[in-house]
């Protein structure tokens, strides 16, 4: 059954409650293992060093450290659907172990999809991106289930295209929805700052039950609109 954004919200701030510590720990290891596999690229890639002034002061800074952070992001792929992962067993009240970060690591044909799937949906993004900055936003909200459904073992067979295309569909007419949720936490992680980003605690781990919530009722639907059919 499709949900509001302001039930799932409500859903995702009781379903954090004691799973707050577990969501935050599994995105550390995610972020530091990130940060360890950036550091490498840097360190055996060609740098680009530029000297630039920042408030009177002179800065070196490598311009391909973007490039960098963006090939570890699409290295680390299975890793990000692997926390998607985690996080369905907590949203679903099923043990979740740390160790299901790496499942998607371990099946290598599954990992180069996820891999392939996530270069072909940044492609798109950037070309339409490249367009208009509009047009980009709406085709990143296409694929705004598109994760969600690689991290799904009823997906597993589908091919990269099957799974973009599957997302778009299902996107259609929820959009906004979730440029909406998006917008509500995006806005709250900013105002954080103004208390220390303590308020991070809570925050985060009710982001990604939300974003979970949200990708798995249009999901859900769908699964079962396929299981009528073929009835």
């Amino acid at each position: 059954m499709y949900m509001s954004n302001s039930e799932i919200k409500k859903w995702a701030a009781q379903k954090s409650e004691g799973n707050k510590l577990q969501i935050i720990i599994a995105i550390i290891i995610v972020g530091v293992i990130s940060s360890i596999v950036t550091s490498i690229l840097t360190s055996i890639l060609p740098s680009n060093i530029q000297t630039v002034e920042s408030m009177g002061q002179t800065i070196q800074v490598n311009s391909n450290q973007s490039i960098y952070q963006s090939i570890a992001s699409l290295i680390l792929a299975p890793l990000t659907i692997g926390l998607i992962v985690f996080v369905s067993k907590i949203a679903t009240d099923t043990k979740a172990e740390y160790g299901m970060i790496f499942d998607k690591v371990k099946n290598i044909g599954n990992c180069g999809r996820i891999i392939l799937t996530d270069l072909i949906k940044t492609i798109f993004i950037v070309i339409f991106t490249l367009l208009l900055i509009v047009p980009g936003i709406i085709k990143a909200l296409s694929y705004g289930l598109v994760d969600y459904l690689l991290a799904n073992s009823d997906f597993d067979d589908k091919s990269s295209m099957d799974v973009l295309n599957i997302s778009s569909d299902l996107m259609n007419g929820h959009k906004m929805d979730l440029f909406m949720l998006e917008l509500y936490y995006c806005v709250l992680m900013i105002l954080s700052a103004f208390l220390l980003f303590i308020p991070l605690i809570w925050l985060v781990p009710r982001y990604h039950l939300a974003k979970y919530k949200f990708a798995e009722t249009l999901i859900n639907g769908y699964k079962s609109g396929n299981n009528s059919a073929a009835a």
